[in-house]
């Protein structure tokens, strides 16, 4: 599914206007703060509809602005041009596949397949489990969109279970042992 091109308007540094990508290679040359970095942010936030530099879509506006938008064209499978529009405005964010609204990211993941490494991802390999299981959830849910429902409900059991352990609550431990066992 390649990427056929990516527009901006009001994303960090770069300038707004569309960027073709559909030669067979392309490479982002430039000196340091540039947008290289801001440009791969942005087809990873095409993917995901999230960074991975921040967890606040406010970062990712321009400095000055109130708003930002990426607009994506890709390539089906069955060879169909398709569309991702994002828009972040009023601290709320919209995104469109194909002109519908998606309410649920997780609609994007088999979209445009997207895996991402750089130097914070030695944390997949020597870091916290934390990390460790944020990268093989995010194969797998790439592998099965299901996965996201099923770890999604496996998290909120996990946390009541958690607190129930801190508020001292421990008749219900048994049952949310049981639906971790079945998840």
């Amino acid at each position: 599914m390649p990427l056929l091109s990516v527009s901006y308007v009001n994303y960090r540094n770069l300038e707004n206007k569309t960027i073709d990508l559909l030669s067979k290679e392309v490479f982002f040359v430039g000196e340091n703060g540039q947008g290289k970095s801001n440009l791969l942010e942005s087809i990873y936030f095409s993917a995901y509809g999230n960074s991975f530099r921040t967890r606040s879509d406010a970062e990712i506006v321009r400095e000055g602005e109130k708003s930002f938008s990426v607009k994506s064209l890709y390539r089906e499978e069955n060879g169909n041009t398709a569309s991702l529009f994002f828009t972040y405005e009023n601290q709320k964010k919209r995104i469109e596949k194909n002109g519908k609204t998606i309410k649920d990211r997780k609609e994007l993941i088999n979209t445009m397949p997207c895996v991402l490494f750089c130097h914070d991802d030695l944390d997949y390999a020597a870091g916290e489990p934390e990390k460790k299981r944020f990268f093989i959830d995010q194969c797998l849910s790439m592998y099965d969109v299901l996965y996201i429902d099923l770890n999604r409900r496996y998290k909120k059991i996990l946390k009541s279970r958690n607190l129930s352990l801190k508020e001292k609550k421990y008749e219900m431990l048994d049952i949310f042992d049981q639906q971790l066992a079945q998840d």
